[in-house]
């Protein structure tokens, strides 16, 4: 028994620590998508900036190219603006959803690990067969 118990623990382990490295890279994700997101509200200055910089050396786009850079810039400090008015739901939601994920891939791989590690789980009778299934504890039917 202890021999398993050792299993189990190096198996809770290595999940543990895959489990916190994807937390680690949901942060990052968000910490660089926030400071993205805050740079892109003054991106249409530098394009700007940019495009007297090329006219004073001689090597100026189009101006037709020029306007749409700078209207595709000015498009995206539109969407960022209200992003940051407004707490960034959108990159928020997306962070909800992959830690969800992480979660429910951590709790999958604890009960596959589970059961590698103890067979004889796979030997017992199903919840809803067993006369102390959760519905008859609860008072309801399964």
């Amino acid at each position: 028994m202890a021999q398993s118990e050792n299993l189990n623990r190096a198996h809770v382990s290595v999940l543990a620590r895959r489990f916190g490295e994807q937390l680690k890279e949901i942060n990052l994700i968000l910490v660089y998508s926030l400071d993205g997101i805050n740079g892109q509200i003054s991106l249409p200055k530098l394009i700007e900036a940019m495009a007297e910089l090329e006219a004073l050396q001689g090597r100026s786009l189009s101006k037709g190219e020029s306007e749409r850079r700078l209207q595709e810039a000015q498009d995206g400090a539109k969407f960022a603006s209200a992003q940051v008015q407004s707490g960034f739901p959108v990159l928020y939601a997306h962070a909800a959803v992959a830690i969800w994920a992480a979660i429910e891939t951590f709790v999958e791989d604890l009960v596959v690990f589970g059961l590698l590690d103890d067979k004889s789980l796979l030997q017992k009778r199903r919840i809803s067969e067993d006369s102390h299934s959760i519905g008859r504890i609860r008072g309801t039917r399964p």
